[in-house]
């Protein structure tokens, strides 16, 4: 009986389980045959085509400024530029001593010039223009028949070295302002600015120079020893001077020659430098 009532039981909850599971749907075999329908009509979105880009037109200059300055004078019409109004000047040449040709020697005598300038117009027909500059000069003045300068009694002499020399020179540096004015030979009125380049130039005017150093340099042999020597004293040099100046050239290119109204030395004679080459 026992027996009986387990089995009853076990089989009571066999059929509750087997009622409660889920049934699976059938696959179906193909999808449904509708036909497929475009959610939205082409003809909706049909946009028109975009016009051709625009042509890209450059910018209008500016108009010239109408005001007497620039009306009446050409030569303003181009204003103040340090990259074509400040220019580079070097020059090389040729130094001497008037009265003292027979003392030096020509060929072994030179300068040299190294610094910048600036021009300046003047008038309206472009053909003057004002010029200034800032140099650096070294001078060097080569003297014969074995002798160098000394000072006797405050006078700069030339006396005899006590040995032979196979160099003697007279060395200087200055420091130089010349000012000038520039005339344009072959003027052009229909140009709107002074064309500094393309023409042949004719400079005038003076220059003033401050002495910064000099020295005397020889070069002499002893024994079969040769040997250098460089001294530096005051030789009565004048530290301020003056004179003419003048070149004469076409582009770029000058001839320049130089004379100065004060002499050389304060107590030396009447022995004025002078210089002449070519310039850049």
């Amino acid at each position: 009986m026992k027996h009986f009532f387990l089995l009853s039981s076990l089989f009571f909850w066999v059929v509750i389980a087997a009622a409660q599971e889920p049934t699976m749907p059938e696959a179906k075999d193909s999808l449904p045959d509708t036909p497929y329908e475009e959610p939205f009509p082409s003809e909706k979105f049909d946009v028109p085509a975009p016009p051709p880009p625009a042509e890209i037109q450059e910018a209008p200059e500016p108009p010239e400024p109408d005001t007497p300055l620039h009306r009446y004078v050409p030569a303003y019409r181009k204003p103040f530029s340090l990259k074509e109004d400040l220019l580079s000047h070097t020059a090389i040449g040729f130094y001497n001593l008037s009265g003292g040709n027979s003392k030096y020697y020509f060929m072994g005598s030179y300068n040299f010039e190294l610094g910048f300038k600036i021009a300046h117009y003047i008038n309206k027909k472009n053909s003057l223009r004002f010029n200034y500059a800032l140099l650096w000069q070294f001078n060097s003045l080569s003297i014969k028949n074995n002798q160098h300068f000394v000072v006797n009694n405050n006078e700069t002499l030339l006396a005899s070295y006590a040995n032979d020399t196979s160099v003697s020179k007279l060395r200087m540096h200055n420091l130089v302002l010349p000012l000038h004015i520039e005339f344009n030979l072959y003027p052009n009125s229909n140009m709107h600015y002074y064309n500094y380049r393309d023409r042949i130039k004719l400079g005038i005017g003076v220059y003033g120079s401050l002495s910064l150093d000099s020295s005397q340099k020889m070069k002499y042999s002893e024994d079969n020893v040769h040997y250098k020597s460089v001294t530096r004293k005051d030789l009565g040099i004048n530290q301020l001077s003056w004179g003419g100046s003048a070149y004469l050239g076409y582009k770029d290119v000058a001839v320049y020659v130089r004379y100065a109204v004060m002499p050389l030395f304060a107590n030396g004679g009447s022995q004025y430098p002078f210089s002449f080459g070519i310039q850049f």
